[in-house]
């Protein structure tokens, strides 16, 4: 589900937006500096959840394609882009791709791109990275 979007620069100073741990705990995953005029939506299995129709809770992003819950091995996406539709869309899009097409799909479009897996790993395009200004992971390492 996406959590609403942030655009622009502040008083000439860029966003600096967090992504949040899709499992729920408190400390942030990792801190993206958006590029000017840049926006950003995450799509994520953490909010949103129903009982389908075995009376298993799923999420809301359905695959199209095959009519169920899809994004296998992924808890969420996120994206920055110029325009926060297509952020929102490239989201969704890759979600939907699952963890054994994530990577490439967005690799091969050119976005930035952070993806958190069903274990909780946080991965991301070489562009994301070059955005990316914090990372729990390696601030552990140090």
């Amino acid at each position: 589900m996406s959590r609403g979007y942030r655009r622009g620069y502040r008083r000439d100073e860029p966003w600096s937006i967090g992504i949040e741990d899709p499992a729920g705990g408190a400390d942030l995953l990792a801190v993206v500096v958006l590029d000017r005029d840049q926006a950003i939506a995450t799509s994520s299995v953490r909010i949103g959840l129903r009982p389908g129709p075995d009376g298993r809770h799923v999420h809301h992003l359905i695959d199209p394609r095959t009519g169920l819950p899809g994004g296998a091995g992924l808890t969420a996406v996120t994206v920055a882009w110029q325009d926060p539709a297509w952020a929102e869309v490239w989201s969704k899009a890759l979600f939907l791709e699952g963890r054994a097409g994530v990577a490439a799909e967005a690799r091969r479009r050119g976005l930035a791109a952070w993806w958190v897996d069903a274990e909780g790993e946080l991965s991301m395009t070489p562009a994301a990275r070059q955005q990316t200004s914090w990372v729990r992971a390696e601030a552990r390492i140090a």
